[in-house]
């Protein structure tokens, strides 16, 4: 017999195999953000989407935001690979990097 996994918009419930059915465990709809950060090439993109993969395997709305490809793709590779563009001095910078990820997350 298979496991069984119900979901809705308000309430989770989880229903397992025979051996665990009389435990259920109810799961609010509450949003989680796992955010990756570190140097370039080292897995983070790699890590994400086997995370992505295993929560939708469980029945999770799952999804990966990279606000890399967005940043690259609406301001262009040169404008911003440059080093003064990361640099918390560079108050238009920031001002852009804010905005992506505030563009990012609400798409």
């Amino acid at each position: 017999k298979t496991d069984q996994v119900y979901f809705d918009c308000e309430e989770k419930e989880e229903q397992v195999d025979d051996a665990f059915k009389s435990t259920h465990a109810k799961v609010y709809n509450r949003r989680l953000l796992i955010a990756m950060v570190g140097l370039p090439a080292r897995g983070k993109t790699f890590i994400s989407r086997k995370v992505v993969r295993y929560l939708t395997w469980l029945g999770y709305n799952a999804k990966v935001f990279n606000i890399g490809d967005k940043r690259r793709k609406i301001l262009g590779v040169e404008d911003t690979s440059q080093s003064n563009f990361f640099d918390p001095k560079n108050k238009e910078a920031v001002r852009l990097r804010e905005q992506l990820a505030d563009d990012t997350l609400t798409d």
